[in-house]
């Protein structure tokens, strides 16, 4: 019989026991709960847990229960056919994925994406990520893998890729256009193939996605710059840089840099489009250039007129001084002297003029092979008795509308260049052709001006060769600058002035020598359809008349030329009222009018012009005569539209006859 201790005993063991026994239940029931709970979060997620046996076809041996959403098959189909995964593997992909099974083999993990043939007869794009389990001793026993369909997202990667491969032809069609993206790290993310040749040509560098670009960039003077303006990128601004490379043939790009930001705002790199700007850096330095040109044409064109107007004052003077001398003859000669060497001086001011295009004549037609014909015989005997002249002209024509005298000096220019080239030759000979030619016939190279685009549907031309020493291939674009001489320097105007009178007719120059085989010049003029213009005989020299007793108001503002038109009109016999400018002539001419037989102004004045002073004056009597003085060319003071216009022009700087002619053509017409 048991006694009361053992009684006691025994009844605390079994408190215990149901103690441990409830505790147990509870434990399962919370085991439980979990373990129904993590079948939930299994069940409910899009990633598929399994189990599979390191060897064959790696079957599966256990599959979680989602697994029906991810391919449209019960698990027991999967693990009952060792190999029904196999078989539904994409046969593009079979290969790859079992040898990445063998890679997990070696090292123990691996993963891998591949289409996997669904319930419902389409592939779908899956991904693997599986882990190796091994015993004590190293052998694989386990394999434990969780897969996730990826098929949305590798139809939106295929669509990305899509656009990036039409982004990438797009910006491949950009002729010239340098495009690259980089990260933080400066590493590229995308560029095209322009950059990538231009980084190879430039530094002997081959790029790739990932690379750092500071580390392609050969220079540290680029790498320096390059840096810095992707740093400001980098830091959010967006702006433009200019940039320069190469030593001898330079290149200019205006290269943009724009920072790369996501959707939460954060700047996750760079985007540089470079696009070479050489040609219109060089287009814009040509026009900088042909502005400075053109202000030099200005100033040097305000010098000649200037220059005219001071040898004007000088050579009046001189005749006057002349007229003075009787007896001296020495004096006499020198003053001639003096007063010949004035007078070449204003003609060199008329060439400066004529090369600046602000010198024009009148045209006609002319006959260029009777122009030839003509000048030829009246050339000087020095150059007649040591040149042997040959002339293949045309029987009739080319006609071109020109100006015969400026044609002469053409011709003058193009002989007296031929006949310095041949120095002491023992044989000098030069050839002269007219003839025609095609506008696609005419040369390429070595025509003036460079920017000549012929306009006539045939063109006429004048070929001058010579049997001289030829000239260096360096100095054929240098010969119609100003001045530009290989034997005489200082003296080379004449084909400036030659090139300067053909492209005022829409013409071209070609020069066509090397150095010991002579040189041939051709100007070429638009062909005209029409009959030349015979050429008038030359104007008898016109002799100083009887002293007639008129007056004369002249209106001039610089006092020297003022002061030696007195001098000449009074040496004339005229009686002179002078006014500096239009203001007081006008005042003069209110008070005196019946005094003035004839009114001689300047064009260029302050305040009034001459144009305006005309009209004032006519505007007070409509039948006075008026003579307009201005060094600058008849041709273009005259070509206007001005309701009044004068009698006779007189060009500056002129001489006593030329003052005494105007004036006496100035009253005959106005007296008819």
């Amino acid at each position: 019989m048991y006694n009361e201790k053992t009684f006691r005993e025994l009844k605390q063991r079994i408190i215990a026991l149901e103690r441990e026994i409830s505790n147990h239940k509870q434990t399962e029931k919370i085991l439980r709960e979990k373990s129904d709970l993590y079948q939930k979060l299994l069940n409910n997620s899009k990633i598929v847990t399994y189990r599979r046996e390191p060897s064959g076809q790696f079957p599966i041996t256990f599959i979680s229960e989602n697994i029906f959403k991810l391919c449209g098959y019960q698990k027991e189909t999967l693990t009952d056919d060792p190999q029904f995964w196999s078989d539904r593997i994409h046969p593009d992909d079979k290969q790859q994925v079992f040898s990445d099974m063998a890679y997990l083999l070696e090292k123990g993990c691996c993963s891998h994406d591949y289409r996997f043939l669904h319930g419902d007869g389409m592939y779908r794009w899956v991904h693997d990520e599986l882990v190796l389990i091994r015993n004590k001793e190293g052998r694989p026993v386990d394999i434990l893998g969780n897969c996730l369909d990826i098929s949305d997202l590798q139809k939106t990667k295929e669509a990305v890729d899509k656009t990036l491969l039409l982004l990438k032809a797009s910006v491949e069609t950009l002729k010239g256009v340098i495009i690259f993206a980089i990260d933080t790290e400066y590493r590229y993310l995308f560029f095209n193939e322009v950059h990538r040749k231009g980084m190879r040509d430039a530094y002997g560098t081959e790029i790739a996605v990932g690379k750092n670009i500071l580390d392609c960039i050969a220079k540290n003077f680029d790498r320096q710059k390059a840096k810095t303006d992707f740093d400001r990128a980098l830091a959010g601004e967006n702006h433009i840089s200019i940039h320069e490379y190469g030593e001898i043939l330079k290149a200019y790009y205006e290269i943009i840099f724009n920072p790369i930001v996501n959707d939460k705002g954060d700047i996750i790199g760079t985007i540089t489009i470079a696009t070479d700007i050489t040609e219109r850096m060089r287009t814009e330095r040509s026009l900088r250039q042909i502005e400075k040109i053109e202000s030099l044409k200005c100033m040097a064109g305000a010098i000649a007129h200037r220059f005219n107007n001071q040898l004007g004052v000088v050579m009046g003077n001189l005749e006057l001084t002349l007229s003075g001398l009787q007896t001296d003859f020495t004096l006499r000669n020198n003053i001639q002297k003096a007063l010949e060497a004035a007078r070449c001086s204003a003609e060199t001011s008329g060439l400066m003029l004529v090369y600046l295009g602000q010198s024009t004549v009148a045209g006609e037609l002319i006959d260029l092979s009777d122009v030839c014909s003509r000048y030829l015989p009246t050339l000087d005997a020095s150059i007649t008795d040591t040149v042997i002249f040959e002339t293949d002209f045309m029987d009739a024509g080319p006609i071109v509308l020109a100006s015969a005298s400026q044609m002469q000096q053409v011709i003058v220019n193009l002989i007296r260049n031929a006949v310095e080239a041949m120095g002491s030759n023992d044989e000098k000979k030069i050839i002269l052709t007219t003839g025609t030619i095609l506008p696609h016939d005419l040369p390429k190279s070595h025509l003036v001006p460079p920017d000549f685009k012929p306009t006539a549907n045939r063109y006429a031309y004048l070929e001058i060769t010579d049997s001289g020493t030829g000239i260096a291939e360096e100095h054929l674009d240098k010969l119609f600058d100003p001045f530009f001489s290989t034997r005489f320097p200082g003296r080379g105007l004449g084909l400036a002035v030659l090139l300067g009178i053909i492209t005022q007719w829409d013409g071209a120059v070609h020069v066509d020598s090397k150095t010991g085989g002579g040189a041939s010049f051709r100007v070429f003029l638009p062909l005209q359809g029409s009959e030349a213009i015979p050429l008038a005989p030359e104007a008898a020299p016109i002799r100083l008349v009887d002293r007639p007793m008129h007056s004369v108001l002249l209106v001039e503002d610089e006092d020297t030329v003022r002061e030696m038109f007195e001098k000449l009109l009074e040496h004339l016999g005229y009686s002179v009222h002078s006014a500096k400018n239009g203001a007081g002539a006008i005042a003069f001419f209110e008070q005196h009018q019946n005094e003035v037989g004839c009114v001689i102004t300047d064009l260029t004045m302050p305040d009034m012009n001459g144009w305006a002073l005309i009209a004032a004056l006519r505007g007070i009597d409509p039948d006075i005569p008026i003579i307009l003085a201005s060094g600058y060319d008849e041709t273009d003071v005259m070509g206007g539209r001005q309701s009044e216009r004068p009698q006779v022009f007189l060009h500056k700087p002129f001489m006593l006859n030329d003052l005494n002619a105007a004036l006496r053509k100035a009253m005959d017409k106005s007296l008819s």
